[in-house]
């Protein structure tokens, strides 16, 4: 498998502008309580950045396979940190907010496939990993458990996660 490589250059303070293959730059800076100015993504936003583009790309390509039609797809990542330095990310909680005619047992595999098997930046992440999907407006519970309308904290648990709530207001 090749390498990837990745070049940044500081452009003072904290500031730094990153480039990869793509020849996309990516702007990064600390925010003020750090000595930045907050004009660039702060590198955990990049790694988040980085965890919902990968599963994402991912997730579509598996249903594209399982002729699945999907419409919309949006993913958020709640990324919860350790209190101690380096405050490292130890949990994240994505949401999938999928719309189209999507078979829930689909939805789940392909995003259990991703979180658990295929994404390259899940798999270097040490942070538990707990999906939550939200297919046509509606939680959807993990396969084998049943679902109640009053209880939108449906998940499973991907790589070892211990929690089955999510605790940050996103269902």
């Amino acid at each position: 498998m090749k390498p990837v490589q990745v070049k940044s250059e500081w452009l003072g303070k904290r500031r730094f502008k990153a480039e990869g293959p793509s020849g996309c730059p990516v702007m990064i800076d600390a925010g003020m309580p750090e000595g930045g100015e907050g004009s660039g993504n702060s590198p955990l936003e990049l790694v988040l950045t980085g965890l919902v583009g990968c599963i994402g790309i991912g997730v579509t390509k598996l249903l594209d396979k399982m002729r699945q039609s999907l419409e919309a797809l949006e993913i958020t990542a709640v990324g919860r940190r350790a209190e101690e330095i380096p405050h490292e990310i130890t949990e994240v909680h994505l949401t999938f907010r999928v719309e189209g005619e999507v078979a829930p047992s689909r939805i789940w595999q392909a995003v259990k496939l991703e979180c658990d098997q295929y994404c390259p930046v899940a798999a270097s992440l040490k942070a538990s990993i707990v999906p939550h999907i939200i297919l046509n407006g509606e939680p959807l519970p993990p396969p084998g458990q049943t679902g109640r309308r009053d209880r939108p904290e449906t998940t499973a648990s991907c790589r070892h996660s211990t929690h089955s709530r999510n605790p940050y207001g996103e269902a």
